[in-house]
């Protein structure tokens, strides 16, 4: 799966897939070494990993005031267990 690796609440890792320059409404809380996302925070990544249903975590409070602005669910995020995270170039964030 691919997406933006971006700081989460609390001290964890989110992987972004909507692809807007905004707050993210979609994506992943990754599990695993933070030395194995700090080094890509902000940057287009590929991961590999195992996705878990049984515990979700909700995005940051601005993304809430998006989802309603949206009509999106408001479900939690999906839990990533990550095995992989490689760079495929690009920053994310920064509008051309």
């Amino acid at each position: 799966m691919t997406g933006c690796l971006a700081p989460g609440q609390m001290g964890t890792y989110m992987l972004t897939t909507d692809g807007n320059d905004g707050p993210a409404t979609t994506g992943y809380q990754l599990l695993g070494q933070p030395g194995d996302f700090n080094q890509y925070m902000n940057r287009r990544v590929r991961v590999v990993g195992t996705r878990s249903e049984e515990a979700r975590e909700r995005p940051d409070s601005n993304v809430a005031a998006k989802v309603e602005e949206t009509g999106r669910s408001q479900t939690p995020w999906p839990k990533l267990q990550v095995r992989e995270v490689d760079p495929i170039g690009g920053e994310c964030g920064t509008k051309p």
